[in-house]
């Protein structure tokens, strides 16, 4: 979550947070889902936006920090975590399976910061890295 200070500093920079959307929706789309570049599309296009909503800027900047790309986290490579998980899917709730079935079915080099994220609790529960 972005901090409270970053967020009142962005909302008082609507460029900023255009130029911010545009770098998203450009950048990383291939990252987001339908809904989020839907927004960071929308957000870029509008001109002459007097201050955007906390809330606006919070969504902008949680998605700047969600979608950031990582093929490893805290030196764990997410690769080959996630080839782990799915060989020990068995033992997963039924949500958690599909996911890590899905995330396998697709070419993986690097994911969203946030699936990796996803994937270190589902080890986790795998016991296939310690708890922190």
């Amino acid at each position: 979550m972005a901090a409270w200070r970053e967020i009142n500093e962005m909302r008082g920079d609507p460029k900023g947070c255009c130029n911010l959307a545009q770098m998203l929706f450009t950048s990383h789309g291939h990252f987001l889902t339908e809904w989020e570049a839907g927004f960071v599309e929308s957000i870029g296009k509008k001109q002459n936006v007097g201050a955007f909503s906390t809330r606006q800027v919070e969504l902008l900047l949680d998605l700047r920090d969600s979608v950031t790309p990582v093929e490893e986290i805290h030196g764990i490579n997410l690769a080959t975590l996630s080839r782990r998980c799915f060989e020990a899917r068995a033992d997963l709730p039924e949500a958690d399976e599909e996911w890590i079935v899905a995330l396998c079915a697709k070419p993986l080099k690097c994911m969203r910061r946030s699936e990796g994220l996803r994937l270190l609790r589902v080890a986790r529960h795998l016991r296939l890295i310690e708890s922190a």
